[in-house]
């Protein structure tokens, strides 16, 4: 763990620590991020590992609004993500779209597809901003949602 800047506190962990991990955070108030690095010895789809710990945190019990953001540099696996995400179209927050997770929580989750991942080819690149379920994050953005605490 290490601090960055004043306000974000940074957190690698495996699949099997993420939710612990989540839940200690918000008993730290704390804002965070948390880096999620599969397991290799573990074989689990990533999407299964990303839902796990969205319907995780959706079925909380508490009156906390969870904003999760999933970057992954596979559009395959951001795709099977849409899956468990329900059918209604995301809404559109402050430029980004945003898929709630269930009508009685409020917890919601929003897909990035990395533009600077070195796997991802400029064709992905179009798919997924034709996809209404899925956003394109520059290094920019992804700086700027890590960092800035909005009051």
């Amino acid at each position: 763990q290490q601090l960055l800047g004043d306000t974000m506190q940074l957190s690698v962990t495996d699949s099997t620590g993420a939710w612990k991990k989540i839940k200690q955070q918000q008993v730290e108030d704390a804002h965070s991020l948390l880096i999620v690095v599969p397991d290799s010895s573990v074989e689990e789809p990533q999407s299964d590992l990303i839902q796990r710990i969205i319907t995780s945190a959706a079925s909380e019990q508490d009156s906390v609004n969870r904003n999760i953001y999933v970057a992954h540099g596979s559009l395959d696996v951001l795709k099977k993500c849409k899956d468990f995400l329900g059918e209604d179209p995301p809404i559109l927050s402050n430029g980004l779209r945003k898929c709630i997770v269930a009508s009685d929580t409020k917890t919601s989750a929003t897909l990035f597809l990395p533009s600077w991942a070195k796997n991802v080819h400029p064709t992905q690149l179009n798919d997924a901003e034709m996809d209404p379920w899925l956003n394109i994050a520059s290094e920019e953005l992804l700086e700027e949602l890590t960092s800035a605490v909005i009051v």
